[in-house]
């Protein structure tokens, strides 16, 4: 069903003509708002019907869709902006979380690269310490075996000196 009273804003868009070739048009057609004397105020919106919207599209030029269709359409075009814009913004989202993503993985396997390094030198240092540590027991039970070998030739020899004074008395 087409719409039955427009304001001079509503024709321009229906026409798609700038408000100001829209009223220059009614003015020259000699077309009359249907509320031009029953105005309350001076600054209320004059009216004007179907015809008016008919006579000013043959004057332009322009062909008038039936205001159904132009509802669905600006319903459907509008829909569609809505539906555009929701997934731009999920778009800018999922940008925004995958650029994060990211930089977490970036810093993550920084992180782990100094820790393998880290894991490195740690093993290096026990492995040095492990083999101080077993040299160390190597040189104590070198000394210890020498200072058995010691005691030993000590204890042979007082006992040969031993035997020796033994043996005067």
């Amino acid at each position: 069903m087409n719409k039955q009273i427009y304001t001079i804003t509503e024709l321009s868009e229906e026409l798609n003509q700038a408000r100001q070739n829209v009223r220059r048009r009614l003015i020259k057609l000699d077309i009359k708002a249907i509320n031009r004397d029953n105005r309350e105020y001076k600054t209320d919106p004059l009216e004007y019907d179907y015809q008016a919207l008919v006579k000013l599209a043959e004057d332009f030029g322009v062909v008038l869709r039936t205001s159904f269709s132009t509802t669905n359409e600006q319903a459907s075009t509008t829909k569609d902006q809505a539906n555009e814009q929701a997934k731009n913004d999920i778009i800018e989202v999922l940008k925004e979380q995958l650029e994060h993503e990211r930089d977490q993985n970036k810093k993550l396997s920084k992180l782990n690269d100094n820790l393998l390094n880290q894991l490195d030198k740690n093993q290096t240092l026990l492995d040095q310490q492990q083999r101080l540590s077993l040299n160390s027991i190597n040189n104590i039970k070198m000394l210890e075996s020498e200072l058995e070998e010691k005691k030993e030739e000590k204890e042979e020899k007082e006992t040969k000196w031993y035997h020796i004074f033994k043996r005067k008395k």
